[in-house]
């Protein structure tokens, strides 16, 4: 079993490096020589003369390069059915196109279900060969972009599945929040959201009380977690260290222990975690205000305080909500957009459109959230000003 390397003899090959490279596996060694010189001007070509070789060849990753592969059906050692299926295996993604004498339907059949892309009958014109090389490559291509474009689309899509369930969860915790009657209870709901968001774990401070509180993924803080929750209240709203990452809004300090290196999950957690801190913060405030209405003063400063807080979260979450439903509509549009193109079974296709849907109506359900949410607001408010 012989084999016939043009590569290694090619005096220009380093000038034609950027070539396509074409492997062509028959047992015929004049074929071998005639398609060589068809195809050489254009490709880098490699020769072998039989299918026990070919898969030699890629056993050893000698086929790290090849764009494609030129095979003939009948060889002996093994036919060139057998070695399409076991390329399949072993390199999928290189195009297998079958050379052969035969014709008919069946042969046919038989080439793609082995996993082969085209198929050219001997004896052939070296046009249709280069034509049939050519639009195979061109069709390769259609697909790698189309992959791109795919995981582009999935991006898009996750990013927007993203986006539309943390604005859903910030909704949730403010409005549960509002309910709470104390600050150890914001603490663990501060925990939970937490895990809920991107199943971080985190440690808590509260510092509006004469006691701090403390809570923590695993319950109560080690002495060492207190200390560095402590420690770094004063060290800016976002302080981190490696993994470590506390974030500061008086009173509420929330120290992460285990913050994701993934950039996209990174930046969608350091943008959602001071805007939940931010509305915890007002609720703590909304807690302690009845300690402090002593005096007319007081009550004067206290309410006024509140009112300036409540209407900032508020502010705050209508602007992430519209943000975030502006982004996913855009998001989900480029991933409409795409699908169609994407070569995708019918079923497969309706089920990615059910969770279009999906994201589509999360993102909806958002602002009506926001609309109870700012309503609630809305009525502590009016509340706090009856008080004057």
């Amino acid at each position: 079993m012989e084999s016939l390397n043009s590569e290694s003899n090619d005096p220009n090959l380093q000038g034609r490096a950027q070539l396509k490279k074409i492997l062509v596996v028959d047992d015929d060694p004049h074929f071998l020589e005639l398609v060589k010189v068809f195809l050489d001007e254009i490709y880098l070509v490699d020769t072998l003369q039989d299918g026990i070789l070919c898969l030699e060849y890629f056993r050893k990753g000698k086929g790290q390069d090849v764009d494609l592969i030129l095979l003939d059906v009948s060889m002996p050692y093994k036919d060139g059915l057998g070695v399409c299926r076991d390329l399949r295996e072993m390199v999928p993604n290189i195009p297998v196109m079958f050379i052969s004498a035969r014709d008919s339907k069946d042969e046919r059949l038989a080439g793609y279900m082995a996993g082969a892309q085209d198929y050219i009958v001997k004896p052939f014109e070296p046009g249709e060969l280069l034509s049939k090389v050519e639009n195979l490559f061109n069709q390769q291509a259609e697909v790698k972009k189309l992959a791109v474009e795919g995981r582009s689309a999935a991006v898009a899509f996750s990013s927007a599945m993203a986006q539309s369930s943390d604005m859903g969860l910030m909704m949730r915790f403010v409005d549960h929040a509002l309910e709470l009657t104390d600050e150890g209870s914001i603490a663990s709901a501060i925990v939970e959201a937490c895990d809920e968001l991107a199943q971080l774990k985190v440690a808590v401070c509260i510092s509006n009380t004469e006691e701090p509180i403390f809570w923590s993924t695993d319950g109560p803080c080690p002495p060492m977690e207190l200390e560095t929750l402590v420690m770094l209240q004063e060290s800016g709203r976002i302080y981190e260290h490696d993994d470590l990452v506390q974030f500061n809004q008086h009173p509420v300090s929330v120290l992460v222990k285990n913050l994701p290196q993934d950039k996209m999950d990174r930046g969608r957690i350091t943008d959602n975690l001071p805007l939940l801190l931010k509305a915890a913060s007002t609720c703590v405030q909304k807690i302690s205000s009845t300690a402090r209405l002593t005096t007319k003063d007081k009550l004067i400063d206290t309410v006024q305080q509140l009112t300036g807080d409540f209407f900032e979260v508020k502010h705050l979450l209508g602007q992430e909500v519209s943000n975030m439903i502006s982004s996913v509509e855009k998001e989900l549009q480029q991933v409409r957009s795409e699908v169609e193109f994407m070569g995708l079974p019918e079923s497969q296709e309706n089920k990615l459109f059910d969770c279009i849907e999906r994201a589509s109506n999360a993102a909806d359900m958002s602002g009506e959230q926001l609309y109870e949410v700012s309503r609630q607001f809305d009525e502590y408010i009016e509340q706090l000003r009856d008080l004057l």
